[in-house]
């Protein structure tokens, strides 16, 4: 028989290793690619013809426009993702990745 409580839990201390990790997607800045999405279905704030911007109605060239402002937010995102990562602090170091062989050479 066994010595575990009827609850489930046991009396033993919780190994290390069997605890789940941290999340480390949980930026702030992650909110902020909700901008993109949210602008391009707010149809009925860019639901008109005028300012034209080179003969084009501002229904159109609002939504072109919104292309690089979700390219920015990505790369805004991405980069402060890849600065916490503790990967990148290894990534460089010549023992890693297919290029360690041919340094080994």
């Amino acid at each position: 028989m066994s010595a575990t409580p009827r609850d489930g839990t046991s009396d033993a201390p919780d190994a290390p290793g069997l605890r789940p990790a941290p999340r480390t997607d949980a930026s702030p800045l992650n909110w902020l690619l909700l901008l993109p999405v949210v602008l391009a279905l707010a149809v009925p704030l860019y639901d008109q013809e005028d300012p034209t911007l080179f003969g084009i109605p501002f229904f159109y060239w609002f939504q072109l426009a919104i292309i690089p402002v979700g390219v920015a937010c990505t790369t805004i995102v991405y980069r402060a993702g890849r600065r916490g990562s503790p990967a990148r602090t290894t990534a460089g170091t010549p023992s890693d990745g297919p290029d360690a062989r041919r340094a080994e050479r």
